[in-house]
């Protein structure tokens, strides 16, 4: 009868194929396979094992985390980066002379390579600081010149200056702790040995209240940084039984009482002496400002403790003084000796610190008084040296007659002692303003308010994340907060001088809050002409080239929040930009062309829902590109592993997933173009070791003990194009090019049973037929079912793991 002859289902090209592993049974697309492991994308219609890998280098820095391409264009240098969690080291681009480039790091640095420079940031908390100059926690790195500071501090230049001690205008008891009430609290404003005084007893009191003291008359420099507070209290008691008394206190800031709070030396003694706190470093745990001191309500409030025991304790003041210590900048000595320079108002100094190799400056330091009023005279004007031992030269800088600060120019450039930090050189100028006026100038105001050279020009703040390069500038992250950096525009001033490195200039109020949900960063990603930010759960954006024109920071991609910097990736298909893909924190797999968004991650899913949330810090991602072959690497851990085991291999060209499981654990990837032309597919392995996968490769870890790889292909269930009709099965023919291939066959005929199929083979092993094809055949088999699932086990001889294959089923009748 017709309905009992054999028929056969036949594969023989998979062009387009992929795997959905996450459809059900019965409903799977009969084009797709259920598992494609370790096989590469299929671009020529056969399944091919997936490229192996060689060993590379081994920097010896630990599980290398991330790898950057560098270039000096310039000296026709190219280097790869490796860094870790406590180092970077570097090697050339064949992976030879590996060298340490940073040491000594407490989490991952990042990494951003601008004008022949990599320049480092930290994750979260680490500090990337030289300890000559702790002045942020970024560094840069030069091929020739090597590792020094991002950003030159002009505040730590010379010593610490200081205003006081001076005495408070206004003081009183403030009546918040104890009852007892000071007598004469105005005593305490001179020392004069009248005294403020107070009884205190124990133990139940009744107590001394606190002394306030403010309104000090401070004048420190608006630019001035502040560096620490000394306070001194000059006092002595007198005791009544076995009573004692400590004395104790806080700064005030903004009229509160505020900051660590300290105890007193040599205070409350029988004898009459001062008592200290503080120091020229020490700002009690504060932020401090020239503004913050210079207010009428700075100051300091005195507390007492008493010793739990009987007694009275008879307090007596004579003076409370403070001293405030602030790093400055020049400062003029004298006016004194003939000259050339005649003003009617003056002029005013100070001084930018440069690093000539790299062509940074550091932002101005803290500007000198005004030479006020002056004929024929010459100034000697104090320069401090500067202890970063980048700085190499210093520019002295003027204003024309009238101390406009808006503009400076050059004077002269001051050659920098590293080694004489915290003290000053001196030099003459006799520059006259029919000269100075033909100078370069250093630092100007345009006519739209725009600061241009040196002005500003701070070094990043501490805890910047994620540098990405946009625009012309270089951005960073901090929590919810983006800081970006100058422009080559705001560096360079009218008379053409380069005032510094944009990358290195971080004015503090370049900085724009992102998020209005109480979101953190977790990275930045630019495709050229928008920089998009990536928080836990949305996707924003930012566009424009300067503060004058950037746009509010806005949502663009809605609850499909990236899970870190390391998987969201720019691709490409065949030449031409795709768009990007990331991993959310509920575990999608978004791709966007920049202006809509998909899920694409859904045929995998169930592979993707295996991954370890605990550590998804440590998921990466990754854009290769080779001949035929554009795919996206999403490298996750999965179950209990806390670095990636499994890689989702999505084809952007087929638009189609595959899933690879290397020999090794690898913690990160490069896709590099060297200098031949020829791709590098890079990836670091959490043993420490870097390794490269080639097409030419055919097993893991080559020339480091060889592992085989084990390619396997398994069907969805096949209904054979009858799925209605149990069948058996006669044979099956298969297409390869691995002689030790072993296949299963499992049947189900009811969706319950696709959990636990019947085994119709199990291991089966190809024979060659008489006309020399291989064949597993079936007869005698309990083949009995509707549909069937086949799983080729590749043995890893052969690259051509299956180029087709056939199936002969015998309809059974009922």
């Amino acid at each position: 009868m017709e309905g009992t002859r054999n028929f056969e289902y036949l594969r023989d090209n998979f062009y387009g194929a992929g795997q959905d592993s996450y459809t059900q049974p019965f409903a799977q697309n009969q084009e797709l396979f259920s598992s494609l492991e370790d096989i590469m994308p299929i671009t020529n219609g056969v399944c091919q094992m997936r490229y192996g890998y060689q060993l590379f280098n081994n920097p010896g820095i630990g599980a290398v985390k991330n790898m950057y391409s560098y270039q000096n264009l310039d000296a026709g240098i190219r280097k790869i980066l490796y860094t870790s969690g406590t180092a970077v080291d570097v090697s050339a681009e064949d992976g030879t002379g590996v060298a340490s480039v940073l040491t000594s790091t407490t989490t991952n640095p990042r990494c951003v390579v601008s004008r022949d420079y990599a320049l480092f940031s930290q994750t979260q908390t680490a500090n990337l600081t030289a300890t000559s100059n702790p002045h942020g926690d970024c560094q840069k790195w030069h091929s020739t010149q090597g590792l020094t500071n991002l950003g030159i501090t002009s505040g730590t230049a010379g010593a610490p200056n200081a205003s006081g001690p001076l005495t408070p205008g206004t003081t009183g008891t403030n009546g918040d702790v104890g009852t007892t009430a000071w007598t004469n609290p105005n005593n305490a404003k001179i020392e004069d040995g009248v005294f403020a005084t107070v009884t205190s007893a124990g133990p139940a009191g009744p107590f001394a209240d606190e002394l306030k003291c403010t309104n000090f008359g401070f004048a420190v420099p608006s630019t001035a940084v502040i560096s620490g507070v000394l306070v001194e209290v000059k006092g002595k008691a007198t005791f009544t039984g076995a009573q004692i008394a400590t004395a104790h206190g806080q700064l005030i800031k903004a009229g509160t009482a505020t900051g660590n709070d300290q105890t007193f030396s040599n205070l409350y003694t029988t004898s009459l002496q001062f008592g200290s706190a503080g120091s020229s470093t020490d700002l009690w745990g504060l932020s401090l400002s020239a503004s913050d001191v210079n207010d009428a309500n700075f100051g300091f409030m005195l507390n007492t403790r008493i010793l739990n025991v009987a007694g009275n304790a008879n307090l007596s003041i004579d003076v409370v003084r403070i001293t405030v210590y602030y790093l400055g900048g020049v400062s003029i000595n004298s006016t004194a000796g003939a000259g050339s320079i005649t003003l009617v108002a003056g002029r005013t100094y100070t001084a930018s610190y440069r690093n000539s190799l790299s062509g940074h400056w550091s932002d101005l330091s803290v500007s000198s008084a005004s030479t006020g009023a002056i004929t024929n005279k010459s100034v000697i004007v104090n320069v401090p040296y500067h202890g970063d031992p980048q700085v190499d030269l210093i520019a002295l800088l003027g204003t024309l007659d009238g101390n406009d600060t808006s503009t400076f120019y050059v004077i002269n450039y001051i050659t920098n002692i590293p080694g004489s930090a915290g003290t000053s050189t001196t030099y003459t100028d006799n520059t006259p303003d029919d000269t100075l006026v033909t100078q370069n100038v250093a630092s100007e105001v345009d006519d739209f308010g725009t600061v241009h050279g040196a002005f500003d020009n701070s070094v990043p703040t501490t805890g910047l994340s994620f540098f990405t390069k946009y625009r012309g500038r270089i951005w960073g992250a901090e929590d919810a907060t983006l800081f970006f950096s100058k422009s080559l525009d705001e560096v360079t001033t009218s008379t053409g001088l380069v005032a510094g490195r944009y990358e290195e200039a971080w004015p503090a109020t370049n900085s724009m809050d992102v998020s209005t949900q109480r979101e953190s960063i977790r990275g930045l990603l630019t495709d050229g002409d928008v920089l998009y930010i990536g928080t836990e759960r949305h996707v924003w954006r930012v566009s424009g080239d300067s503060p004058s024109n950037f746009s509010k920071p806005e949502i663009v991609f809605n609850e499909v929040g990236v899970l870190n910097q390391d998987v969201w990736q720019i691709a490409f298909a065949e030449g031409r930009p795709l768009g990007m893909l990331w991993i959310t924190p509920d575990k999608r797999v978004i791709m966007s062309n920049f202006g809509n968004y998909e899920d694409v991650g859904t045929p995998i899913q169930d592979i993707l829902n295996t991954l370890n949330l605990s550590a998804g810090s440590s998921a990466w991602g990754g854009f290769f590109s080779e001949g035929a072959y554009d795919i996206y690497i999403l490298a996750i851990p999965t179950g209990s592993n806390t670095t990636p085991d499994t890689f989702c291999v999505f084809d952007l060209r087929s638009q189609r997933w595959l899933v690879w499981h290397p020999t090794d654990l690898f913690s990160c990837g490069l896709f590099n173009i060297d200098a031949t032309g020829t791709p590098q597919w890079l990836m670091g392995a959490s043993t420490g070791k870097v390794y490269r996968f080639l097409s030419t490769a055919t097993q893991d870890r080559v020339n480091d003990t060889p592992v085989a790889i084990s390619p396997m292909i398994q069907t969805p269930w096949m209904h054979l194009g009858s799925p209605t009709q149990v069948k058996s099965l006669n044979e099956i023919e298969v297409i390869t090019g691995d002689t030790n291939m072993t296949i299963n066959i499992d049947g189900a005929s009811i969706f319950s049973q696709t959990s636990s199929p019947n085994t119709v083979v199990s291991g089966g092993v190809l024979t060659n037929s008489p006309r020399g094809f291989k064949k597993l055949y079936l007869a005698g088999t309990t083949a009995k079912d509707r549909f069937y699932r086949v799983t080729f086990n590749g043995s890893g001889n052969s690259v051509n793991v299956l180029e087709g294959y056939t199936i002969e089923a015998v309809p059974i009748l009922y």
